[in-house]
């Protein structure tokens, strides 16, 4: 089967929309295929996958064409497969042999591991011969296919995890969460290398890329089945190009402007990538009734009143909650005051209250286990069924796993607690992040060679383990490799950062927390404690840019 093409000109449309790329098309197949399908005016991708390639492809309509920069500027997350003792010219399986090798005996899974962490940070790579990159305005695959090779600089990208999935030799799957702009098939080549035997990429299938997620695309055979209304219906809005620092929160229903709205309700305490897919279900019902995307959340968390001896630390604060928020293009929150009144609410009564309040409501979207009234005796069925009385849509999104396992801010504080970072930023999509305003230390770190930014985090968020930390720090749009110590009692952060020497005091930090280095370790001796610290910034600069 051949893809269709067709025409440019024909009807305008602007949106998104996620297209499961089969294998064996290109993404240019796939975009002249949706376009000569319903004769649209302009369709773009956000993207490329390679032919062998399969998996998430973002088309991008109309207007969406403008949009390309953030699409394509979102994390990365790619599932595949490394055939180890073979290396191509191509990097892949499509390529001819340049070289095979014997695979090392007594290969595990940890010396395998081992291998990853030299591959994970902010690193550089040499881009294939048979890449889009243009040289002199020819691009390198052009060259490839004539036999040539030239010299290529490397290109840093950045590798927010990396991990093995299976192993069966010579087999080894892996999956990837990177920047844009990386090729995995020059992971491959490289892991190979350094393993001994050569390694090429033998599959590969791209599952996530920014806010979009390939479980919402649409496989290309069903296209050619939709109708333009039906395929009208599957379009999502557009990304936000310049997002307001902060989404507008109201504490009532009677604050709202009156105007279309769908809610998407949750705690959305962290923010993961299970509530990004919640809200991105929101914002595709709002595209369909023209209506605005706001979140009802409750505040303080329920747990905080209902069982306030139990309540668990928080995994954000409210300004890095509203930040995101309007990232992902939330119009508004409504922030409702949880107090014994409400949690003693009948569900009934809650859901009259809802529909009073907001009369233009028109739908809503919550998780698989959403709950709501008092003693948690409201279930989805009785919302499907109030809903359907009074013909507001609603939406049950799925919930999102990670290695076969749901997505969870309970899950995501264990991996926290324990110290696993790089899983952690897994599950919520970005790095675990702490923020504070600066403030006078004793300054041992000055006294050693090596000044220190201190600040208190908030005193409900979540601590990691006490110890050394490669960090990333957030001051002033600009974003430095720091090597940071966390304590708990006191509650403290002590970051250095490297290569910087202004002063901070009073400067508000973001902090990613990367990667838990060691724990702490009590030094007696000062001459020893500076040698340790400046072994830990080596290490840590290497994390963080090899």
């Amino acid at each position: 089967m051949s893809p269709r093409r067709g025409r440019r000109n024909g009807l305008k449309l602007d949106g998104l929309l996620l297209v499961d790329k089969p294998q064996d098309w290109t993404s240019h197949d796939v975009v002249n295929f949706v376009r000569g399908r319903y004769r649209l005016n302009k369709v773009g991708h956000g993207g490329t996958l390679d032919p062998m390639a399969t998996g998430l492809l973002v088309l991008l309509m109309g207007k969406g064409t403008k949009c390309s920069d953030a699409v394509m500027g979102g994390q990365k997350v790619y599932e595949g497969t490394y055939t180890l003792g073979r290396t191509t010219n191509t990097q892949d399986a499509e390529g001819e042999t340049v070289e095979t090798h014997p695979v090392p005996e007594g290969l595990t899974r940890e010396k395998l591991e081992a291998l990853l962490p030299q591959f994970t940070g902010d690193i550089e790579q040499i881009p294939p011969m048979v890449s889009a990159i243009k040289k002199d305005g020819v691009a390198l695959y052009k060259l490839a296919r004539k036999g040539e090779v030239i010299e290529r600089p490397p290109r840093p990208v950045t590798i927010y995890s990396y991990e093995i999935t299976d192993i069966r030799l010579p087999e080894i799957d892996v999956r990837i969460v990177c920047s844009k702009g990386t090729y995995i098939r020059t992971l491959a080549h490289d892991f190979g290398q350094t393993l001994g035997c050569g390694a090429h990429l033998s599959a590969l299938r791209r599952t996530s890329s920014g806010n979009f997620d390939v479980r919402n695309a649409i496989e290309v055979e069903s296209i050619r089945e939709m109708e333009i209304d039906q395929f009208q219906n599957r379009l999502l809005p557009l990304p936000v190009i310049q997002p307001k620092s902060a989404v507008p929160s109201f504490p009532a229903f009677t604050e709202l402007p009156e105007q279309p709205v769908v809610l998407a309700i949750g705690a959305f305490d962290g923010l993961h990538l299970g509530h990004k897919h919640v809200i991105e279900q929101a914002r595709s019902l709002a595209v369909r009734h023209q209506a605005q995307t706001g979140i009802l959340r409750f505040s303080p968390h329920p747990s905080r009143v209902l069982h306030p001896e139990n309540a668990p630390p928080l995994l954000s604060d409210e300004t890095q909650i509203s930040q995101n928020l309007a990232l992902h293009g939330v119009d508004f929150q409504l922030r409702l005051p949880f107090n014994p009144e409400l949690a003693n609410l009948e569900a009934e009564d809650f859901l009259q209250q809802l529909n009073g309040g907001i009369p233009q409501l028109k739908g809503l979207v919550v998780g698989p286990n959403w709950r709501f009234g008092k003693k948690g005796r409201g279930d989805i069925h009785l919302l499907q069924s109030w809903a359907a009385e009074n013909a507001i849509k609603v939406v049950i999104a799925d919930g999102v796993e990670a290695q076969a396992e749901l997505i969870s801010s309970t899950r995501i504080r264990k991996l926290v607690q324990e110290g696993h970072m790089e899983k952690a930023t897994n599950l919520l999509g970005r790095p675990y992040r702490l923020s504070g305003e600066v403030n006078h230390g004793k300054k041992y770190g000055r006294e050693l060679g090596f000044p220190t930014a201190n600040f208190t985090p908030n005193s409900e968020r979540l601590l990691p383990p006490e110890g050394v930390y490669a960090m990333k720090v957030h001051l002033d749009d600009q974003i430095y490799m720091g090597a940071g110590y966390i304590t708990h009692n006191p509650r403290l952060v002590e970051v250095h950062l490297l290569d910087f020497e202004e002063d901070l005091y009073g400067r508000e930090l973001d902090v990613d927390l990367i990667h838990y280095q060691r724990a702490a370790t009590p030094i007696a001796d000062q001459e020893s404690l500076r040698q340790r610290i400046q072994q830990d910034v080596n290490d840590i600069r290497k994390r963080l840019r090899p």
